[in-house]
């Protein structure tokens, strides 16, 4: 009996750990599966677009329309800086160098004449050498003119210098900046830059035509007409030069062919006033006085404001004694252009003339006013002594 039971008892357990088993597997099988992510095909990255090339001619262009000069020349440094290479670096080192003396310019103006002498020191010692011709007359030129008008003068004739050595050997250059120094009526330096032009360029009649204004600025007359007389044979259809050396033959004492060089001009250009007015008084020198007087009636209906020819006559007149023409001849120069310094001197002389001391020292202090030179300080000394004289006398 008791294995009877036994028996039902272990067959009992055996179904019933059956049964777990096959409840477990079932919810084994109902478990959802976990797969794995298929993996996604990798994006191809787009490659960044190639950045534009930049232009030189436009970025350029672009630097020349800013008009404050400290900008601009900022924009041009960078400009040199990031294309040394290119074609449009030499014009860009050009711009430079006019928009650092617009900036000089500005500072002479405002009352910093120490910076803006430096400035233009700069902008010369930047320049390209050699320098092209707009940039070398046009921009160069002018700075020591600037500075001197500002009586700055030996800052002008520092930056002169430095405008000398940018200008080499070239002969058209040297004669511009001796030209600056024939404005300044420093026929010295003038003659020294002709000279060192006539070595590189002795065939060039500018050379030698500068050396006769020069030489004659430093009362030289037989060197003027020498230079002269050579830039005629370099260029004989020079009117420039054959003008001025008939005038310088006039007044020299060479009435004879300064009359002939200015009728070869006349009959060339019979609207050359400087040619008729030199033919007027060549025709007065040599005692030709009617036939003077009616060139000059041409002269004046020509041009009645030739304040030149009306002094010059009328100083023609002081030296021949007729102080009374001279006089009026005088006053009409300086109606024709009140600041014309030698109408003044003309009127001086004739006053003196006419025993008008006093007179004529208040001439020479109107003239005084539009300048000085030393004509005019010694037209004042001898004008003084008379006033003294006459004062003594009284």
């Amino acid at each position: 009996m008791r294995f009877i039971v036994f028996l039902l008892v272990a067959l009992s357990l055996c179904i019933w750990s059956s049964n777990s088993r096959v409840a477990l597997s079932a919810q084994k099988s109902t478990k959802p599966q976990v797969t794995s992510p298929t993996p996604r095909p990798k994006s191809k990255v787009a490659p960044s677009p190639s950045p534009t090339p930049r232009d030189p001619a436009k970025e350029l262009a672009a630097t020349v329309v800013i008009s404050e000069p400290q900008l601009r020349a900022d924009a041009l440094r960078a400009f040199i800086k990031d294309f040394p290479t290119t074609a449009e670096v030499n014009r860009a080192k050009e711009l430079l160098v006019s928009a650092i003396g617009e900036l000089a310019d500005t500072k002479l103006g405002s009352g910093e004449p120490e910076v803006a002498v430096e400035l233009f020191k700069t902008a010369v010692k930047d320049a390209p050498k050699p320098s092209s011709e707009d940039l070398y007359s046009k921009v160069l030129l002018k700075f020591p003119l600037n500075l001197f008008a500002k009586n700055q003068r030996a800052a002008a004739f520092d930056v002169a210098a430095l405008i000398e050595e940018n200008a080499g050997r070239d002969a058209k250059k040297l004669i511009g900046l001796a030209t600056f120094f024939l404005q300044i009526e420093y026929g010295t330096e003038a003659i020294r830059l002709a000279e060192k032009a006539k070595v590189s360029a002795p065939e060039l009649s500018l050379v030698h035509q500068t050396l006769g204004i020069a030489t004659r600025l430093n009362f030289m007359p037989e060197r003027s007409i020498e230079a002269y007389r050579k830039a005629i044979e370099l260029d004989p259809q020079s009117s420039t030069s054959r003008r001025s050396l008939a005038d310088l033959l006039r007044a020299s004492g060479n009435a004879d062919e300064a009359e002939r060089i200015s009728r070869e001009i006349l009959d060339k250009t019979p609207d050359d006033r400087s040619a008729r007015s030199i033919l007027v008084l060549s025709l007065f020198d040599l005692g030709k006085t009617k036939e003077a007087e009616g060139e000059l009636q041409k002269a004046l209906e020509s041009n009645p404001d030739d304040a030149r020819l009306l002094t010059s006559v009328s100083l023609w007149h002081s030296k021949k004694g007729d102080s009374v023409t001279a006089l009026d001849f005088a006053r009409k120069g300086q109606r024709a252009n009140p600041a014309f310094i030698w109408a003044y001197i003309a009127e001086a002389r004739a006053l003196i003339q006419q025993k008008k001391p006093l007179e004529a020292e208040k001439a020479l202090l109107l003239g005084k006013r539009n300048g000085t030179f030393a004509t005019l300080r010694s037209e004042e000394h001898t004008s003084e002594l008379q006033s003294r004289q006459y004062l003594v006398c009284r």
